[in-house]
């Protein structure tokens, strides 16, 4: 058992403890490992931005690379059909040889599975993909994280452990700020049917998030994204055939960068929903804050013709500062206390002795 929280420690493997104090005169035991294990997370999380960062410049440069038609939709939609149709299916065969089988022992699982196929999936990346083809890689990367900061402000109507602070009011205020700030040029104001699509899509992952807390929430999320990945991946298919679409013209350089973006999705969402069963998910809402910032790095690196902006800058400080003030509540005598409740924390910590 491996365990670390704001008030006490469980140390495995007989590590070396020291004491420390909760402030209440209760001597708690804390492990002198905790420092290297939380910058061992960090440091998967941080390579899991990486890889998500890098999926946004990526696909844009599928886009050139297999010559695919943006302006014709189906096209896009195909593309990403493709691309979640194998890596559902590569985690689906994990989730199988595994036997985690809910889907075939449990009907109403299979429902709330495709509810978030549907919405996580098929929605979501019509979306992003889309408004990718319009607005550059960076920007979109950014305006996703807007998803992020709605999440944590409207989520305490959806939950009842979750409360309601004037720290997520503060979020919400930034978070609006950094997507109006992303879409000034020149002090002129532009917001364009790309911007529109990408924040609908950022809504999309609202809705599937809150749907699985509810519905899925004792089951492997990875055996979710492998089914829900398959599903949706399957559906995207079949309406970018079914309107025309093409995937365009497929050489070996074509062929490489896709192997990257299945790998990328495959590896990304693995070590995710590790890291997610072993740390504070509104810290790990704060490191994903990086994931816009390595989207317009990669960028500059591939043939896009991407640059860097001041409105980048700001923007990504701003989407950084939400999630930060979103995540704290004020207590008595101005104590600041990480706003993840108990209850997320024993239900992260039981899904590893659960079989779905």
């Amino acid at each position: 058992m491996d365990i670390l929280s704001d008030k006490n420690c469980v140390v495995a493997d007989g590590a070396e403890q020291t004491t420390a104090t909760d402030g209440k005169d209760n001597a708690m035991p804390v492990a002198t490992s905790d420092r290297k294990r939380t910058a061992a997370i960090v440091g998967v999380g941080l390579l899991v931005m990486l890889l998500w960062g890098s999926l946004f410049p990526f696909v844009k440069y599928g886009y050139k690379i297999f010559e695919i038609d943006t302006s014709f939709y189906p096209n896009l939609i195909l593309f990403a059909g493709v691309r979640f149709a194998i890596s559902g299916a590569l985690l689906s065969v994990f989730c199988v040889t595994t036997k985690r089988t809910f889907a075939v022992k449990q009907p109403k699982k299979l429902i709330g599975t495709a509810l978030v196929a549907l919405f996580a999936v098929a929605l979501h990346y019509t979306c992003t993909y889309i408004g990718l083809s319009m607005i550059d890689s960076g920007k979109t990367a950014l305006l996703k994280q807007s998803g992020v900061v709605v999440f944590v402000c409207i989520s305490f109507l959806f939950f009842k452990d979750d409360k309601f602070s004037w720290g997520k009011i503060a979020g919400a205020v930034l978070g609006v700020a950094s997507v109006l700030v992303v879409n000034l040029d020149s002090f002129r104001f532009s917001f364009d049917i790309g911007s529109l699509l990408v924040i609908a899509a950022s809504l999309c992952t609202v809705i599937s998030n809150v749907v699985f807390k509810k519905q899925l929430s004792d089951v492997s999320a990875v055996t979710v994204t492998g089914y829900s990945q398959l599903m949706g991946g399957v559906v995207l298919v079949a309406l970018g055939l079914a309107f025309g679409g093409k995937f365009g013209t497929i050489t070996w350089q074509g062929l490489v960068v896709m192997l990257y973006i299945i790998a990328a999705t495959v590896v990304s969402y693995g070590l995710w929903y590790n890291v997610v069963q072993r740390y504070s998910l509104s810290k790990l809402f704060i490191i994903k804050m990086a994931e816009p910032l390595f989207a317009a790095l990669i960028s500059m690196l591939l043939p896009l013709n991407a640059t860097l902006t001041w409105q980048h800058a700001v923007a990504f400080v701003l989407v950084g500062a939400a999630v930060v003030v979103s995540n704290v509540t004020f207590g008595k005598g101005n104590k600041v206390e990480t706003a993840t409740t108990a209850a997320t924390e024993n239900v992260d910590a039981d899904k590893n002795d659960r079989n779905a």
